[in-house]
């Protein structure tokens, strides 16, 4: 191949093509590796504001490294940073929308799928369009995001998004999101197996096992509960529901 080049270009002008295109892959993998450490950032600074991941909750670290992922220049993290702003205008949202579409597609990433799901679920795109969160939701579930497992747990419980409310699909994605250490889920499989919803069995030591880890990470509601279990026992908790009325994605 090289013979072939130099039958038509001079050795000077090979050298400085190839030092051209080697500074030009030197630039894309530098801001390659800027991107994956700004989304590193991202990640880990979601895992300690909302309890992911088996982190324990601290929101200020929290904030300061989402942050330091939006300075990282983590395109992720600033469409989300838009995203949170208040009085966005309909042609901001669709901003956004296409800005998430085009990272997924230049570089699929699960919280992209998520937060595309998560602009849909609010409605953005028209109230007959919310059920596409779904698709977004279970997109980002295959590839392993705790917060869309958990957003699926929770339109399940609920029944909204166009699914049928089913609590037997809800503890299934409980059980998913708890097992990858995520604080709200093992508080919410703990009132299913309270309760017995889902199919589920009572089982009062399983509720207090997970209670137990959602509390170690620092869940304020999950250390009340069992607080009050202790001081007062399970019959109370066998015949009122004090089931989370969490909404959240996260």
């Amino acid at each position: 191949m090289l013979v072939l080049i130099l039958e038509f270009f001079s050795i000077y002008e090979v050298a400085q093509l190839q030092r051209l295109v080697c500074l030009e892959f030197r630039d894309a993998g530098q801001e390659r590796i800027r991107e994956r450490g700004g989304r590193k950032l991202y990640e880990v600074g979601r895992a300690f504001l909302y309890g992911l991941d088996f982190k324990t909750f601290d929101k200020d670290r929290g904030r300061l490294l989402l942050q330091a992922s939006c300075d990282a220049g983590c395109k992720t993290a600033l469409a989300v940073q838009r995203m949170d702003a208040p009085n966005l205008s309909d042609e901001d949202k669709q901003k956004i929308l296409k800005e998430l579409k085009e990272i997924g597609t230049s570089s699929p990433y699960e919280w992209v799928d998520f937060c595309i799901g998560l602009w849909y679920k609010k409605g953005w795109g028209g109230e007959e369009k919310k059920n596409q969160a779904v698709e977004w939701l279970e997109k980002a579930t295959h590839k392993g995001n705790i917060a869309a497992i958990y957003g699926l747990a929770m339109s399940y419980q609920h029944g909204d998004l166009g699914l049928t409310q089913s609590f037997t699909k809800a503890n299934e994605f409980f059980a998913i999101a708890a097992d990858k250490g995520h604080a709200q889920s093992r508080l919410n499989l703990g009132h299913s197996y309270l309760k017995g919803r889902g199919g589920l069995e009572i089982d009062f030591n399983r509720c207090v096992e997970l209670w137990e880890q959602s509390a170690k990470q620092g869940h304020v509601q999950a250390q009340t509960h069992l607080s009050e279990m202790y001081l007062f026992g399970f019959g109370r908790w066998s015949t009122n529901d004090n089931s989370s009325r969490s909404t959240t994605l996260f």
